[in-house]
């Protein structure tokens, strides 16, 4: 039973890196007007 939690502790880490070096990369393309995202509309409120 631990062998199976622990293959899932494993893939949500790299799924978690994963979308840290995608936030990045994101952050990035913003900051250097790859991308414009000056007209984005947030869709979750606060």
């Amino acid at each position: 039973m631990s062998r199976s939690i622990n293959t899932w502790v494993e893939k949500v880490e790299e799924a978690m890196e994963r979308l840290q070096e995608y936030r990045s990369a994101l952050i990035t393309a913003a900051v250097t007007e790859k991308i414009d995202v000056r007209s984005h509309k947030p869709t979750i409120k606060p």
